[in-house]
C-alpha cells in the first residue's frame, strides 16, 4: 500500500508563537500527521501538501510511530488502536503519483541530486584554514588623538 510523506505547518501552542515548518527535507508520514492532528488540535496542523510516496503498510507504519514517539505511545495507540488499525495512509483527494521515497520520506531523486558533486563550485571542506593571526577590533572605544585611551 502506498503511503504520503508531506510537508505541514504546526501550530504548537495554539496561539501562533511557536509554528514549526515541516520541510521537504524532513517530511511527515501522512498517519504521523494525523497523530499531530490529535495532539495539537486539527486546527493547529495546516497547510498539508504530500511531496513523495512509500511502499508500506498499517502495522510497519504503527510501529515506527510508536518507535519514534516514546512518549506518546498512549495517544498513538488512542489514535490508531488495536493490531491491525484503521489508518488512512494516503492523503483523502490527493493523488498517489508523487515521487517514489525511502523509509525516512526523502524522494529517491533528491537524494540522488544530493548526492551528485557539481564541479563549478570550489570544494569547501579541502581548504586551507587562515595562517594570520586572529584580528580583534573593538568596536565603541575612543582614543584622543596621541593613541592614549581617551574617556
Amino acid at each position: 500500500m502506498l503511503m504520503h510523506y508531506c510537508t505541514c505547518q504546526i501550530n504548537l501552542a495554539g496561539q501562533g508563537f511557536h509554528i514549526i515548518q515541516v520541510l521537504q527535507t524532513e517530511p511527515m508520514s501522512w498517519p504521523e500527521i494525523q497523530a499531530m492532528m490529535a495532539m495539537h488540535g486539527e486546527e493547529n496542523v495546516f497547510d498539508i501538501k504530500p511531496v513523495a510516496v512509500f511502499e508500506t503498510n498499517v502495522v510497519a507504519e504503527k510501529r515506527r510511530l510508536m518507535a519514534k514517539y516514546r512518549g506518546q505511545q498512549r495517544l498513538i495507540e488512542q489514535v490508531f488502536p488495536g493490531r491491525s488499525p484503521q489508518m488512512e495512509l494516503t492523503v483523502p483527494g490527493e493523488p498517489t503519483n508523487q515521487p517514489p521515497a525511502d523509509e525516512y520520506g526523502l524522494a529517491l531523486k533528491q537524494q540522488a541530486a544530493a548526492l551528485s558533486v557539481d564541479d563549478d563550485e570550489p570544494e569547501v571542506l579541502g581548504r586551507e584554514p587562515p595562517t594570520g593571526p586572529a584580528v580583534f577590533k573593538p568596536v565603541g572605544h575612543r582614543r584622543s588623538l596621541d593613541g592614549t585611551p581617551g574617556s
